[in-house]
Order: C-alpha cells, then sequence, then structure tokens
C-alpha cells in the first residue's frame, strides 16, 4: 500500500513533520488503532505519528483488548499498547510506541480544560462533541481550532445534521478552515 487510506488524506513525505491527529473523544481505542495500522502499512509516511486523544474517563485494558475482536489486525498493537496501560489518572499520558515513531498522548479529564492546556498544531480532528458540554460549544469549537495546522482536515462523528452545519460553519470562521 502507498497510500494512506483513512481520513487523514494524502500524507506530507517521510521527511517532514510528525503528522499529528487530535481525537476529540477517545472512546474504547478503536480509531487510534486504524490509525496507527494504516500508517505502519503506508510505504510513504512521516516518520513519527503523533495522536493526541481526549477522554474523560480512559477506556480499561479489557476494553482496549476488545479492539482485537473486532479487528484481529490490531492485535500486536494493542498487545503493545496494553504494556503501557496502567495507572491512568486525570492528566496528561505520554506512550511512545513503535520504537517511539508513533506517539500517542492521552489526556484524560474535561475535554475543555484538556483543550486549553495543548500548545499543538494538529493535521486531522478526530470531532465529537463531548455530551456535557452545550453551554461551552462556542467555546470548545474555539479551542479546537487553537490546535489546528492551517488546512486541517475534520472528521465529524456522532453529531446530527444540524450540529455538522454549526460544527463547520464556527470553525470555519474561527480557524479558516
Amino acid at each position: 500500500m502507498s497510500n494512506f487510506e483513512t481520513p487523514l488524506g494524502t500524507l506530507p513525505p517521510q521527511d517532514a513533520a510528525p503528522w499529528c491527529v487530535l481525537d476529540t473523544a477517545f472512546g474504547p481505542g478503536g480509531r487510534f488503532l486504524e490509525t496507527w495500522h494504516n500508517w505502519l502499512q503506508t510505504d510513504h509516511r512521516p516518520r513519527v505519528l503523533h495522536y493526541v486523544a481526549l477522554c474523560t474517563v480512559p477506556p480499561s485494558a479489557e476494553q482496549l483488548s476488545q479492539q482485537v475482536v473486532a479487528q484481529p489486525a490490531f492485535a500486536a498493537l494493542t498487545q503493545e499498547l496494553s504494556r503501557h496501560w496502567h495507572g491512568l489518572l486525570p492528566g496528561f499520558h505520554r506512550f511512545l510506541l513503535a520504537q517511539g515513531q508513533v506517539i500517542l498522548t492521552l489526556c484524560v479529564g474535561e475535554p475543555l480544560a484538556l483543550l486549553r492546556a495543548q500548545r499543538l498544531q494538529a493535521d486531522h480532528i478526530e470531532l465529537c462533541m463531548p455530551e456535557s458540554m452545550p453551554t461551552d460549544e462556542h467555546w470548545f469549537l474555539k479551542a479546537i481550532a487553537q490546535c489546528c495546522r492551517r488546512g486541517a482536515r475534520l472528521t465529524l462523528h456522532a453529531l446530527t445534521p444540524v450540529q455538522r452545519m454549526q460544527v463547520r460553519t464556527g470553525l470555519g470562521s474561527l480557524a479558516g478552515l
């Protein structure tokens, strides 16, 4: 496989800066494992994949291992990640995987506060609006926009058509997406 066939689109050359993905709802880790798997299968990719994921509560090791049932190709990746999967209290946790070529930054806590603490320039955003913030939606989107590199790609998850339009309009006006 020569292209990175995920919503991440075409990747920059191998000598480019790390490819950064911001996932606002880590869940059981399936999107991360899929992204990592696809990145490994790609011939021409940046040397480093940095995946920054938010979650209010991290999945248990058992929930993480269930991803193998859904996708057997993730077995080795899940096993490598599981070796690090302990002591995940609120705060920031950095995992160096694949001999340091894959970095998972797991941010555990309240999503808006976690985003405001970030200093990153994401190339791609996996956006799922947190259920707990109907009144802070504008601030959440503003924090997302501040974490985007110009021209960042956006994938929306679990939103109604009206919410999708509001997010696209809101982010577009904030970040020029």
